[in-house]
């Protein structure tokens, strides 16, 4: 369902960002590759674009800095948090924020949305496969 979705996970905690590569994996997902730093990330952006990131929120000095990278990088972004929320970081209307700990059924209705919503085409289709539509050079 997640083969044609790539995915770059920013976490700090190595133990975290290997159960979640772990995850994407064993659910197909088309590519994945893990950053811990907010420079590996700015680093891995400009190399390759993913169509989502999942970042730890940890690791942005502040919602401005999460707001600039979306408007460089055309990207589904999901943010996670392992503490309680305080108001300065409610920003669901633009990035869907998980707090931990969230259930994997969460996880996988937040990247497949997150997909979608890049505007790179990604749709479900009735077998619930992720595809992109045919581009006029493959066509």
């Amino acid at each position: 369902m997640l083969s044609e979705v790539r995915v770059l996970i920013a976490e700090a905690n190595p133990a975290i960002a290997s159960g979640l590569r772990l995850m994407l994996e064993q659910w197909g997902v088309g590519g994945c590759e893990a950053v811990s730093t907010r420079t590996e990330l700015a680093a891995a952006l400009s190399e390759a674009t993913p169509d989502v990131v999942l970042f730890n929120i940890d690791l942005m000095s502040d919602l401005n800095e999460i707001e600039s990278l979306l408007r460089r990088h055309p990207i589904g972004a999901i943010g996670l948090a392992a503490h309680f929320l305080t108001s300065d970081w409610l920003m669901q209307d633009k990035v869907p924020i998980l707090e931990m700990p969230f259930g994997l059924d969460k996880l996988r209705s937040a990247i497949l949305s997150a997909a979608r919503g890049t505007g790179k085409g990604i749709v479900q289709t009735g077998s619930g496969e992720v595809r992109r539509p045919a581009t006029a050079s493959q066509r």
